[in-house]
């Protein structure tokens, strides 16, 4: 019974022993011709995946990811969508890394858990089917090699670790090195993990082994990143070197802006500090912009995040000079063969027939790509935009997002958020006269902006934020504590109108206060305006002031107290107060055009501060609405606003409020009508005391 146990064990630890072969010499040849280039590399070894010419862009693609992988950095890639950047870069280029072993500890990290482990799933296929790879870097992948017996019947014999593990977690975990030791290989599916085996040093070199005891995971970004770790055999600790972020954002998320952010905080705090502490990461993202604004969008802006490298791809770029005349001929004649349920054979017909004329300009970035009964890459390219809609078209397709909605002037978060002063927070500016807050209520919070000016209105945004801060709300309906909406609206005003009072402000460094400080009191009328009335009792070095904006249609100067501005006045609601009204679609288009002036120019607004990336979430709360259509009128002028999906103007309000109260404590405002000169004469302007 000894003897049948010991034969069984033995037979056993044999079945476990895997039988290590090197490559053939013509695989040894073919790697060693390509293994330093990885453009190279792919066309040899996953030629299925590659099977049209690289473009010029995919080789400088594959070439800025060949050095992150070996030197190090961080970059974002942005190319079009469908050219096979995850496959090359998200896929292929980790393969050739973790084999090559430039990727001592990769993750692939994906927008969710399912494209993550996507991801990995492509690689381990590769890695077990792929008969050249297996070839090229046996024994640790080795291949199934037939082996005929003496009756002519074939069976396979694995050659290397993982083919021998034929995928499975178990067998792997079970095998053995042919001098008895445990290989140490792991191929989980949870998580998400492939560790490669470790070898004595003598068969790393015998075999030119140079993925070691390699590993990679996959995580979704949303998932549990912090922490990450592996144990090698011989005791020491490794944190992951590389990270290859593949397209980090959904549809969904991409259209919430607070998705975005937290999607953003992610990749700054967790995903840059897995290398550990005093260990700079390396990092690439591969992407395409969905829409303005998005994930993608903002790394690629290096104004706000300059810790990223762009790489900025296109599928066009040059467009033809037909681009209005013959090519909107061929639009029309596609479209109408759609309509009629036709095959496009017809435009294509007139493309071929006008060809020379057509092309002529046209520099298409990828002369490869096109689809069967199309002519040409620029014909492809046309489809594409007579398909998708420009709007998803020059975002997907050019990264280079352009809003649907039609805009009376431009205005996007890069140039709001590069109109900088360079001063400190808190410092209203050295030539400034006036300084005003305006708070903006609603249930997110207190918005807030502090706006100063000298008397020729050139506003600086000395200060901005939200009480209470982060993600936290002023009043939550369901609470259970007794506390009201109007109390919890009360607290909040007291404690937020304590710190304006006591913050640093200064004015060519010299210690200063603020002159009046207005809140909204639109909603909350009679809270607010007692609350005014109980702080103004107070030694306050400020005048605490309702205020209200109303729409250009409802706005009327009536009941006015002192000389009226132009589009606000004072006025007195009965039983309540005084209070300063003002005209919101005049004023907020004024506020948002004084960011298109040159930052320092009579009228313009600029920001404090040196870098724009901390101007980012002001930025996006001033262009969240847009004026899509204003018509100049005899009796009165006529607005129309579109708010962005998922965006808040909240500290839109607010700046707005607060560039009023500035020209209401006496700023002048740049083109002041005559007619309000006139009437100013005739009528004694209040005073901040008298409000």
């Amino acid at each position: 019974m000894a003897g049948n146990a010991k034969a069984v064990k033995d037979f056993r630890r044999r079945e476990r022993t895997i039988n290590e072969k090197g490559p053939p010499a013509d695989m040894k040849k073919l790697r060693r011709k390509v293994r330093d280039s990885l453009p190279k590399w792919l066309k040899a070894f996953m030629p299925d995946a590659f099977t049209l010419e690289f473009s010029p862009d995919h080789i400088e693609m594959l070439e800025l990811e060949q050095q992150v992988i070996q030197s190090g950095g961080m970059y974002t890639i942005a190319m079009p969508r469908g050219t096979g950047k995850t496959t090359g870069a998200g896929i292929g280029a980790v393969v050739w890394g973790l084999l090559e072993g430039h990727i001592k500890y990769g993750v692939q990290v994906g927008a969710d858990a399912k494209s993550a482990s996507e991801m990995l799933d492509a690689v381990k296929s590769q890695l077990l089917n792929n008969e050249l790879i297996q070839k090229a870097y046996s024994p640790v992948t080795g291949w199934l090699e037939p082996i005929e017996d003496e009756d002519g019947f074939f069976d396979f014999e694995p050659t290397g670790y993982l083919s021998a593990g034929e995928g499975t977690a178990l067998k792997y975990k079970s095998q053995l090195r042919p001098d008895g030791r445990p290989a140490h290989v792991v191929w989980s599916k949870t998580p998400q993990k492939i560790v490669m085996p470790w070898l004595p040093e003598s068969t790393c070199k015998q075999y030119d082994i140079r993925c070691n005891g390699a590993i990679l995971e996959a995580r979704g970004l949303t998932g549990g990143l912090r922490g990450m770790k592996h144990c090698l055999p011989d005791g020491s600790i490794v944190r992951p070197s590389f990270v290859l972020l593949d397209d980090p954002q959904t549809r969904e998320s991409a259209d919430s802006l607070k998705q975005t952010q937290a999607r953003m905080e992610i990749i700054r705090g967790d995903l840059m500090g897995l290398a550990g502490p005093d260990k700079k990461i390396s990092f690439v993202m591969p992407c395409t912009v969905i829409k303005e604004g998005d994930l993608a969008d903002q790394c690629l802006d290096r104004s706000q995040n300059p810790e990223f490298q762009g790489l900025k791809k296109a599928l066009i770029y040059e467009w033809p000079t037909a681009q209005d005349s013959l090519w909107q001929e061929y639009g029309g004649i596609y479209r109408e063969c759609k309509r009629n349920g036709e095959p496009t054979d017809k435009a294509t017909e007139f493309y071929a027939a006008n060809r020379e004329a057509m092309d002529a300009g046209a520099v298409v970035a990828w002369d490869e790509r096109k689809e069967d009964g199309q002519l040409s890459a620029l014909q492809y390219v046309q489809d594409k935009l007579i398909n998708m809609g420009e709007e998803a078209f020059y975002a997907e397709m050019q990264n280079d997002p352009r809003s649907a909605m039609p805009q009376i002037y431009e205005i996007t978060v890069p140039m709001i958020s590069k109109q900088l002063s360079q001063l400190p927070i808190y410092e209203l500016g050295p030539d400034s006269h006036f300084g005003a807050c305006m708070i903006d209520i609603n249930m997110y919070g207190l918005h807030w902006a502090v706006v100063g000016t000298p008397t020729e209105f050139q506003g600086h945004v000395a200060a901005w934020g939200k009480y209470p801060s982060g993600n936290k709300r002023l009043y939550y309906p369901d609470r259970r504590d007794g506390i009201t909406e109007d109390q919890a609206i009360w607290r909040g005003l007291d404690e937020l109108v304590d710190h304006l009072a006591t913050a640093p402000w200064t004015r060519a460094a010299s210690p200063c206060s603020l002159d009046m400080v207005t809140i909204d009191c639109g909603q909350w009328m009679d809270t607010v305006f007692k609350f005014c009335k109980h702080k103004n009792r107070e030694r306050l070095p400020f005048k605490v002031v309702p205020s209200r904006g109303v729409a250009q249609s409802r706005y009327r100067q009536t009941k006015v107290i002192g000389a009226p501005g132009l589009g606000f006045h004072v006025t007195d609601y009965a039983g309540r107060g005084r209070a300063l009204l003002h005209n919101t679609d005049f004023w907020r288009m004024s506020t948002q055009k004084a960011f298109l002036l040159s930052a320092g120019s009579a009228g313009s607004l600029t920001l404090y501060g040196k870098t724009p990336k901390t101007q980012r979430e002001l930025a996006e709360h001033i262009c969240a609405e847009r004026l899509v259509e204003y018509i100049k009128g005899e009796v009165q002028d006529h607005y129309v606003w579109r708010m962005q999906p998922g965006r808040r103007n909240d500290l839109l309000d607010a700046l707005v409020g607060a560039v009023v109260a500035c020209h209401q404590l006496g700023a002048r405002p740049a083109g002041l009508p005559e007619a309000v000169k006139r009437q100013r004469k005739k009528r004694r302007r209040v005073t901040v005391q008298k409000i």
